[in-house]
């Protein structure tokens, strides 16, 4: 029985647990040296906002505050960013998960306050010189209660209340629909001089748009760390798949919509691995039983289905032609080996029978030791040694590692090749 044979080769569960299980600790590892990355800039910004704090912030108590904040968070995240460096494939998924949680939340607390401490020390500085008109012309910012100085103090109020809700939303994280639409309330208050229609403006426009804002901004404060976790894991198997991730701004349901995208590429690359793991353990399984590998190819037809052929030495001048289909689907065929095609003459067709008839007992091997790797074989199709399925192999099709000898019918004894086969299945 050992005419072309084809099988679906799958993982056991156990083994599907374990790829996976590694392939997840290898996206946290790249996940960790990205986040690492990131962390040496905010690292840096810190260093010259601490450098200019300790010039500026002399008896202030909020300065000092927040310059002994950032060099607690800073020395933390040093030591968190040590611990990071030590991490390596070993290490329990859980212990890379949490290291990951923690390292977000310490650079981004740092980041926040590096925010605090720049603006802070602008202000000294800005008190230092004394120029306080530079600093409003720089900050490209309209001052209500200056602007209506001389005017109706309702209007004046007025507008410094709805100046306090715009400069409040301004530090929030918003969409850039939002920023647009904060752009354009304030620039619409600024042209309202009557005390009631700014009233009803403030009532009717700014109050919703700034629960939007907060809504907004909440909503992000709550998802943000996975957010950015799952579309970096995402563009990360995009470009493992090679291919273009789609955008997905960050918004209501868009933690749903990038974990889906997420499973989705997740999915893809589990298949990948396993097919590799199965065509890597195939070629192991082979050598083990005495074959090496001539060469391979890679074909893909007009249908845009891809498949590989792995060549193996069976005897001199016959090979195992073994066909690795996308679906992940294993067909296994021995033929002669040329640098042409063309059909076997008669007796070269007895010949290839017996050396099917050969084949069949390491067939049943093969599939015992790939069994042993956690591979299953569902046979789809077992065809018998037969001179119908006979053939001749172009090798000039391959990428040959070695040269190769001609299929050739001549009497003689056993090959080197089939000896050492039999010696490595006793």
């Amino acid at each position: 029985m050992s005419g072309p044979k084809t099988s679906q080769y799958t993982l056991t569960p156990e083994q599907r647990r374990q790829l996976e299980l590694q392939r997840k600790v290898r996206a946290e590892l790249a996940l960790l040296a990205e986040q690492k990355k990131h962390a040496v800039g905010i690292q840096r910004t810190s260093d010259d906002l601490i450098h200019r704090a300790q010039l500026l912030a002399g008896e202030n108590p909020e300065a000092r505050d927040l310059l002994q904040r950032a060099s607690r968070l800073k020395a933390q995240l040093e030591k968190t960013m040590e611990t990071v460096t030590r991490m390596e494939e070993t290490t329990p998924l859980e212990t890379l998960q949490d290291l990951g949680k923690d390292f977000s939340d310490q650079y981004r607390q740092l980041e926040d306050i590096n925010g605090e401490l720049s603006a802070a020390m602008d202000s000294l500085e800005t008190a230092f010189r004394g120029n306080l008109g530079k600093k409003l012309a720089d900050g490209f910012q309209l001052d209500f209660g200056t602007a209506g100085k001389g005017g109706d103090p309702k209007v004046i109020k007025l507008r410094k209340e709805l100046e306090a809700l715009f400069s409040q939303a301004e530090k929030m994280h918003l969409s850039e629909e939002l920023r647009a639409g904060l752009a354009q309330a304030r620039s619409k208050a600024a042209g309202i001089s009557d005390p009631e229609f700014l009233r009803n403006f403030r009532t009717m426009s700014a109050a919703p748009l700034m629960d939007r804002c907060r809504a907004y901004h909440e909503l992000y404060e709550a998802q943000k760390a996975e957010y950015q976790r799952k579309l970096w894991l995402y563009r990360e198997n995009c470009r493992i798949l090679e291919q273009i991730p789609r955008e997905i701004p960050f918004g209501p349901g868009a933690l749903e919509d990038v974990e889906m995208a997420l499973q989705r590429t997740e999915a893809d690359i589990s298949f990948r691995e396993e097919q590799a793991y199965i065509s890597r353990c195939m070629d192991e399984a082979m050598e083990e039983l005495g074959y090496s590998l001539l060469g391979d190819r890679e074909v893909v037809k007009r249908s845009g289905k891809k498949f590989r052929n792995a060549l193996y030495l069976f005897d001199e001048g016959t090979a195992v032609n073994v066909t690795f289909a996308e679906n992940g689907q294993i067909t296994m065929e021995l033929g002669g080996m040329d640098d042409c095609d063309r059909i076997p003459t008669d007796r070269e067709r007895r010949a290839l029978v017996r050396e099917m008839d050969e084949f069949c007992g390491d067939f049943h091997a093969l599939e015992q030791m790939l069994k042993k790797k956690g591979i299953t074989a569902k046979r789809l199709s077992i065809l018998p040694s037969h001179e119908q399925y006979a053939q001749i192999i172009n090798v000039s099709d391959y990428r040959l590692q070695t040269q190769v000898r001609h299929f050739r019918v001549k009497p003689g004894t056993e090959s080197d090749a089939v000896l050492k086969r039999r010696k490595a299945g006793e």
